[in-house]
Protein backbone atom coordinates (compact mmCIF):
# COMPACT_ATOMS: atom_id res chain seq x y z
CA UNK A 1 0.00 0.00 0.00
CA UNK A 2 2.84 2.21 0.47
CA UNK A 3 3.63 1.89 -3.02
CA UNK A 4 0.79 2.58 -3.76
CA UNK A 5 0.54 5.62 -1.67
CA UNK A 6 3.96 6.89 -2.45
CA UNK A 7 3.20 6.66 -6.89
CA UNK A 8 -0.38 8.50 -6.27
CA UNK A 9 1.43 11.21 -4.13
CA UNK A 10 4.08 11.65 -7.26
CA UNK A 11 1.70 11.63 -9.73
CA UNK A 12 -0.54 14.30 -7.78
CA UNK A 13 2.94 16.18 -7.25
CA UNK A 14 4.04 15.95 -11.28
CA UNK A 15 0.09 16.90 -11.68
CA UNK A 16 0.99 20.18 -9.86
CA UNK A 17 4.14 20.66 -10.92
CA UNK A 18 2.69 21.01 -14.86
CA UNK A 19 0.29 23.05 -13.46
CA UNK A 20 1.82 25.51 -11.76
CA UNK A 21 4.85 25.36 -14.86
CA UNK A 22 1.17 25.94 -17.52
CA UNK A 23 0.11 28.74 -14.69
CA UNK A 24 3.32 30.51 -15.21
CA UNK A 25 3.31 30.28 -18.46
CA UNK A 26 0.00 31.54 -19.60
CA UNK A 27 0.99 34.16 -16.72
CA UNK A 28 3.92 34.91 -18.98
CA UNK A 29 2.44 35.31 -22.24
CA UNK A 30 -0.58 37.03 -20.47
CA UNK A 31 1.93 39.71 -19.22
CA UNK A 32 3.65 39.69 -23.14
CA UNK A 33 0.61 40.24 -24.56
CA UNK A 34 -0.07 42.64 -21.79
CA UNK A 35 3.43 44.90 -22.48
CA UNK A 36 1.93 45.03 -26.15
CA UNK A 37 -0.75 46.51 -25.47
CA UNK A 38 0.80 49.29 -23.40
CA UNK A 39 3.14 49.52 -25.99
CA UNK A 40 0.60 50.25 -28.73
CA UNK A 41 -1.37 52.60 -26.15
CA UNK A 42 1.71 54.28 -25.81
CA UNK A 43 1.94 54.99 -29.45
CA UNK A 44 -1.79 55.78 -29.61
CA UNK A 45 -1.12 58.71 -26.85
CA UNK A 46 2.18 59.96 -28.63
CA UNK A 47 0.22 60.44 -32.07
CA UNK A 48 -3.01 62.43 -30.00
CA UNK A 49 -0.11 64.19 -28.92
CA UNK A 50 0.90 65.35 -32.47
CA UNK A 51 -2.77 65.54 -33.60
CA UNK A 52 -3.28 68.14 -30.74
CA UNK A 53 -1.71 70.67 -32.40
CA UNK A 54 1.13 73.47 -32.23
CA UNK A 55 0.62 75.30 -28.63
CA UNK A 56 -0.09 78.88 -28.16
CA UNK A 57 3.42 80.13 -27.80
CA UNK A 58 4.86 77.94 -30.76
CA UNK A 59 2.04 79.53 -32.70
CA UNK A 60 3.58 82.82 -31.41
CA UNK A 61 6.87 81.90 -32.02
CA UNK A 62 6.23 81.10 -35.58
CA UNK A 63 4.34 83.87 -36.47
CA UNK A 64 6.60 86.05 -35.60
CA UNK A 65 9.45 83.73 -37.78
CA UNK A 66 7.16 84.23 -40.43
CA UNK A 67 6.95 87.82 -39.74
CA UNK A 68 10.70 88.46 -40.12
CA UNK A 69 11.07 86.30 -43.39
CA UNK A 70 8.69 87.99 -45.20
CA UNK A 71 9.94 91.39 -43.83
CA UNK A 72 13.43 90.01 -45.40
CA UNK A 73 11.74 88.88 -48.40
CA UNK A 74 10.20 92.27 -49.11
CA UNK A 75 13.58 94.10 -48.36
CA UNK A 76 15.41 91.88 -50.54
CA UNK A 77 12.54 92.26 -53.52
CA UNK A 78 12.82 96.06 -53.25
CA UNK A 79 16.87 96.26 -53.36
CA UNK A 80 16.29 94.15 -56.32
CA UNK A 81 14.04 96.70 -57.81
CA UNK A 82 15.68 99.63 -57.25
CA UNK A 83 18.91 97.93 -58.52
CA UNK A 84 17.28 96.92 -61.85
CA UNK A 85 15.87 100.51 -62.18
CA UNK A 86 19.51 101.61 -62.12
CA UNK A 87 20.53 99.08 -64.46
CA UNK A 88 17.83 100.44 -67.04
CA UNK A 89 18.61 104.02 -66.33
CA UNK A 90 22.56 103.47 -66.93
CA UNK A 91 21.85 101.03 -69.84
CA UNK A 92 19.53 103.24 -72.00
CA UNK A 93 22.03 106.19 -71.25
CA UNK A 94 25.05 104.47 -72.90
CA UNK A 95 22.51 104.05 -75.71
CA UNK A 96 22.06 107.61 -75.97
CA UNK A 97 25.69 108.45 -75.62
CA UNK A 98 26.34 105.75 -78.71
CA UNK A 99 23.59 107.37 -80.54
CA UNK A 100 25.04 110.73 -79.87
CA UNK A 101 28.65 110.43 -80.06
CA UNK A 102 28.80 107.62 -83.17
CA UNK A 103 25.59 108.21 -84.86
CA UNK A 104 25.09 104.54 -84.32
CA UNK A 105 21.81 102.80 -84.25
CA UNK A 106 22.00 100.77 -81.19
CA UNK A 107 19.59 98.04 -82.74
CA UNK A 108 22.41 97.76 -85.75
CA UNK A 109 24.77 96.56 -83.65
CA UNK A 110 25.89 92.85 -84.35
CA UNK A 111 26.65 91.47 -81.51
CA UNK A 112 29.96 88.63 -81.00
CA UNK A 113 27.77 86.28 -79.78
CA UNK A 114 24.89 87.25 -82.47
CA UNK A 115 26.66 85.74 -85.34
Amino acid sequence: MSYDADRKRKLSQEEQEETMKKVGEDMVMAQEEEDEDDAFDDDDEEEEDEEEGPTLQEMVSRDRANSLINEFINNEKEELRRMLKEVQQENESLKKILKRDYNVSYHAVKKDYEM
